[in-house]
């Protein structure tokens, strides 16, 4: 009980100061349980009211509140009265009547449900016969005093009269669900021009990452399809990227009978124009030579993220060309251009070359940076107050060495002027050799760094999953098989995985045998549905460990 009070304690805080990730981010690390009314109306209280303030739609929509409105009729009915009010469960009761109704209305927009949550959130911080439920009556006074902001910061109430509801919706319905927009989403909606009008012919957009910029131009791409200006196209730096943005607009764009697609492999003609098509720079300089009528002609709405790679020594040219063409060529349309960035310095200059009519291109920026972060740099301590375990020579007159335990150390930064630090247990050991009078390390007798990477990434994977960026694919692998070595036992939630791959590739392939780990290793070379299902792996936390390297 005491953490789940501290859980929804922290969410109204942080909510209140604008940092509304870490809301949902306690929320996640809540352990999943599902108290009794009757039993804990105070924990049922702090459960749903912590799942409103993460805005978990799926779990309360999903038969959690269903469940307990049912549990409260029923015990009216033994009772023998209509309304739990009159009872030590009327704060609780009205918590969740209320919870219902807030959900309600962000999900599609009925105002009256509103004000119905704020009544009943009222009634459940003095209820007559529940003064001592002081938990329920503490969740109802917060909930009371946030259903106001949360109803403002939905995404019905930014949305222009020139779009249709139904892209908010896709929002709402969509999945994952979006009812309530970020600090940087909202300044944003608010501006004038709106940029979900079809009108705004440019924009230029940067927010740092995890502020949302991917999930704005997903509503973009939604209110101009729900607005009938056409098909979009997205393009993205990767394929990783594209798949997971293509799902996630595939599912938004279901709600209001449209569809997201795949461009298909390089050097075919594009499949029948659906709502959204999504591709990569090549692939956008590819189509824009072989048949740009028909991509100008189908497709309205040209949405370039991470468009800082423009600068990028090896790719830098295709998009900076594919994008100058479009820009050239769409100077007297209707067509439209929105730029992402999460790393955009020059924004000015990217402004005034998109101008259109001799004005800039229109620009927001935005340094919130939500999410609440630790930074931590791993080393290795060596205790040199004791002294080291000599290694006997192997031959006559041969160099001294010696051998010392080598310890894991992390240094976590976890605010201004906030450090921490942390000491392991042995992971290695240093060999010292004596060379003219002086100790060195031995560079032919020590452990490579990537199987002391891999220890140390054993024990963080105790507490959760664990990312690491190799820079090779050589690199990616062998970390991959150190770190499947030093796990004693099979993974059986990777078991389903493991399978799919050695029937995919070879039951010999070396990401068969470390998946059966609960380790996967994820790069280009990969067949494009592995790397899916790998990606997707890593999402649901099927598989404990990721070792991925940039593409």
């Amino acid at each position: 009980m005491v953490r789940r009070e501290m859980t929804f304690a922290a969410q109204v805080s942080y909510l209140r100061g604008d940092l509304d990730p870490n809301a949902l981010a306690l929320y996640r690390r809540l352990p999943r349980s599902e108290p009794r009314l009757r039993d804990e109306p105070g924990a049922v209280s702090l459960d749903v009211g912590s799942a409103v303030l993460a805005l978990d739609r799926r779990r309360l929509f999903g038969g959690r509140l269903r469940a307990l409105q049912r549990e409260a009729n029923e015990l009216a009915r033994i009772v023998g009265i209509t309304d739990l009010i009159a009872t030590p469960y009327g704060a609780a009761a009205r918590v969740i009547e209320g919870c219902n109704n807030l959900i309600i209305h962000l999900t599609y927009n009925q105002p009256d449900r509103l004000e119905r949550a704020r009544q009943l959130f009222d009634e459940g911080t003095d209820p007559p016969f529940a003064q001592f439920d002081l938990d329920s009556r503490w969740v109802a006074a917060h909930l009371r005093d946030i259903a106001g902001d949360l109803g403002t910061n939905s995404v019905w109430a930014h949305l222009p009269p020139s779009v249709p509801q139904a892209a908010a919706r896709a929002m709402t319905l969509g999945d994952p669900p979006v009812l309530s927009l970020w600090p940087p989403q909202l300044e944003l909606l608010s501006g004038t021009p709106n940029p979900l009008d079809p009108a705004v012919r440019r924009l230029v957009l940067s927010f740092p990452t995890s502020a949302g910029k991917t999930l704005m131009a997903q509503y973009i791409v939604a209110a101009h399809v729900a607005s009938g200006a056409g098909s979009a196209c997205v393009v993205v730096p990767t394929h990783s990227l594209g798949r997971e943005l293509r799902r996630d607009l595939d599912r938004r764009l279901s709600t209001i009978a449209g569809r997201a697609e795949d461009a298909g492999p390089l050097g075919l003609p594009l499949p029948a124009p659906p709502s959204a098509v999504v591709m990569t720079p090549e692939k956008l300089a590819a189509h824009l030579r072989l048949e740009p009528n028909r991509m100008l002609t189908e497709y309205s709405l040209y949405v370039i993220d991470e468009a800082h790679l423009v600068g990028d020594a090896e790719r830098g040219w295709v998009l900076e060309s594919a994008l100058g063409f479009l820009h050239g060529a769409t100077l007297t349309t209707n067509h439209r251009i929105v730029v992402l960035s999460a790393a955009l310095g020059n924004r000015a200059h990217v402004a005034a070359w998109l101008g259109v009519e001799d004005e800039p291109a229109q620009v927001f920026h935005h340094d919130w940076r939500g999410p609440r972060r630790a930074h931590a740099v791993f080393g290795t301590w060596v205790d040199w107050n004791i002294p080291g375990e000599p290694i006997p020579p192997t031959r006559k007159r041969g160099l001294l060495r010696e051998r010392r335990p080598l310890h894991g150390e992390i240094h976590v930064r976890t605010g201004p002027r906030k450090y921490h630090w942390l000491r392991t247990k042995p992971i290695s050991s240093l060999v010292l050799v004596s060379r003219e009078g002086a100790w060195e390390r031995d560079r032919d007798r020590n452990e490579p760094a990537y199987r002391i990477r891999a220890r140390m990434a054993t024990l963080l994977g105790e507490h959760g999953q664990v990312l690491i960026i190799e820079p090779t694919k050589v690199a990616a692998q062998r970390t991959a098989w150190a770190l499947a070595e030093e796990l004693a036992e099979d993974d059986p939630e990777c078991a389903a995985l493991a399978a799919l791959a050695s029937t995919r590739l070879d039951p010999a392939h070396p990401l068969v045998e470390v998946l059966r780990r609960g380790v996967g290793f994820h790069h280009a070379a990969l067949p494009g549905d592995i790397q899916a299902e790998l990606e997707d792996g890593i999402r649901r936390a099927r598989c404990a460990t990721w070792w991925p390297r940039p593409r």
